[in-house]
Parts: structure tokens; C-alpha cells; sequence
């Protein structure tokens, strides 16, 4: 584990570093963090044999074998109740990341699953250092620690669309479309933020053909936010808010699709009207992969 290091990150935020500066460090032996596992959907052929129609990824179990180790009996038991606390899956999901190799850095949804019971025939409390194979249940998907980004702004110069970020357009009715490029290996889910003055806001992907509408009207300073996250952490994964109030009623359609980004290249495009140069819309996500 020493061209890479894990962290594990509270239901409250606490961070936990694993790799014994805190006492508590990932020795060899893991599993689970490479690949999900897959559920397949089988169909026969007419004289044997037959064919996989679907393969679904599943939750995974990740096991880190973890040591315990401080100067004296009492400070390690102090670290487990330390480190318990920091698990318990009660308070919600933590997240497990991963600085790798690569020099990139992707997180995890987890809930601590056991492994830190303690088998008394084997362990001693008198000893200063403890160990346990630890599971955690994860969720599918690896995820970038941080956001990519995109916005249209409207520029009171004319001279129309310009192609550097953030997109630009000399109207006060945007009109804009822009490739989008996500590297991951699942769809994933944008945040959309739209700073008005701004009505009837569109936004399209029009390489999917799904598109979502809101009819409402924002004056100028208030803030529309769509989060179309697929979150665990969160009891409301798709919002719609003006100034952090429900505006999901406002959104067109009965089905209201806000779609996600599909891997590779996605055009989307943004409709809106009453916009002035304080007219912003912005666009962030975070790549989803199959492994850390």
C-alpha cells in the first residue's frame, strides 16, 4: 500500500487517515476495490448455449485488514472507541477514498458492515496493538473527489457565441450548445445552478434527446438549483430549490426527466430567456468509475 493511501471520511465530515499517522493503518490482504460485482441476465438459444442480455452492477463489499497500533493498552482502546464511532453506519453512509497511483483521488459511498467485534479466544485487551479485517458495503461506483465543471454566461459585447469556458453568447435569450466529455464508466448526474435574472429555463441533452424544463422566473441575484445526484447521503437525491425553497413543482412535463451524462461525448444545450450579464448557468458533476 505505499504508492497509495485510503482515508475514510465520517457521516460527519472527520476524517480518518489509514495509513498509521493516526494510529490505524491498511495492511496487504484487501479486496473489493477494483471491480463490482455483476448481476447477469441470461437468455437460452435454441439448441443450447445462450447468450448474457444484461449485466447489472451490484453493491460490493470492500475489505480492508486494519492495524491498531499506539504506545499503550489504554490509548489503543481509546483509538477503537475513536474509530467505532467513526463507523458507525447508523449516523449514514462515510466514504472511502483513495489517492492513487496515478496521482488522481476518487471516493467511495460506504457503510461499515463489521470485522471490529473482537473474537476474544484470540485478542488480548492488554495489547497495544490490534487487528481486524474490516468490511465495508460500498456502492457501485468510485467517484471523483471533485467536480468538473461548465458554465454559460451572457456577454454584453456582440459578437455571439464564443468557445471558451464560461460560453459566452450576446443576447438575452441563451441559445447555446456545448460538447461535454465525462471520462467514467457509468452515467452520471449533474448539479445544474442557474443565477438569474432568468425564466423558462431548457436544458437538453441533445445526445440522448431527454430534455428537462423550468417554467418559473427568477428576479435578478436568486438561484435555481436542479441536483439530479444520485446521493446517498441525502434524503431529497433530486431537488429543484429557488433560494433553498421547493420549486420542484415549477418543472415542465409529468415526468420530469433530468437526465444524466452518459460516458464519452454528450452536446448539451442551454435555453433560456430574460437573461442579462448577470445571467449565469452552470453545470458540475463527478465521473463515476468502476474502480480506485
Amino acid at each position: 500500500m505505499s504508492s497509495e493511501t485510503l482515508t475514510w471520511i465520517a457521516a460527519n465530515g472527520t476524517e480518518l487517515a489509514l495509513d498509521g499517522t493516526a494510529g490505524v493503518r491498511v495492511e496487504e490482504g484487501g479486496d473489493g476495490r477494483f471491480m463490482p460485482p455483476f448481476e447477469m441476465f441470461e437468455q437460452n438459444a435454441p439448441g443450447g448455449g445462450g447468450w448474457v442480455t444484461a449485466a447489472v452492477p451490484q453493491m460490493r463489499t470492500i475489505t480492508l485488514p486494519l492495524a491498531f497500533d499506539t504506545a499503550t493498552p489504554g490509548l489503543t482502546r481509546l483509538l477503537l472507541r475513536v474509530v467505532q464511532a467513526l463507523f458507525d453506519p447508523t449516523l449514514g453512509p462515510g466514504r472511502l477514498r483513495a489517492a492513487t497511483p496515478g496521482g488522481d483521488t476518487r471516493d467511495i459511498y460506504a457503510w461499515y458492515a463489521g470485522g471490529l467485534e473482537g473474537d476474544e479466544a484470540l485478542t488480548d485487551p492488554g495489547l497495544t496493538e490490534y487487528r481486524a479485517a474490516v468490511k465495508f458495503r460500498c456502492d457501485m461506483a468510485w467517484l471523483d473527489s471533485s467536480d468538473t465543471s461548465i458554465s454559460w454566461r451572457v456577454d454584453e459585447a456582440p459578437g455571439g457565441f464564443f468557445p471558451f469556458l464560461p460560453l459566452r453568447l450576446a443576447s438575452s435569450e441563451i441559445f447555446a450548445s456545448a460538447p461535454v466529455t465525462t471520462n467514467g464508466s457509468f452515467d452520471t448526474q449533474p448539479l445544474w445552478t442557474v443565477t438569474g435574472p432568468a425564466s423558462s429555463v431548457t436544458c437538453r441533452n441533445l445526445t440522448t434527446g431527454r430534455v428537462w424544463s423550468w417554467g418559473g422566473t427568477l428576479t435578478a441575484g436568486e438561484v435555481l438549483v436542479v441536483d439530479t445526484r444520485r446521493r446517498p447521503d441525502t434524503n431529497t437525491p433530486k431537488a429543484v430549490l429557488v433560494n433553498g425553497d421547493n420549486a420542484f413543482g415549477d418543472l415542465d412535463g409529468a415526468d420530469h426527466d433530468l437526465w444524466p451524462l452518459v460516458p464519452g461525448s454528450n452536446l448539451v444545450q442551454v435555453e433560456l430567456t430574460g437573461a442579462t450579464a448577470a445571467t449565469e448557468v452552470a453545470m458540475r458533476w463527478r465521473n463515476r468509475w468502476l474502480g480506485a
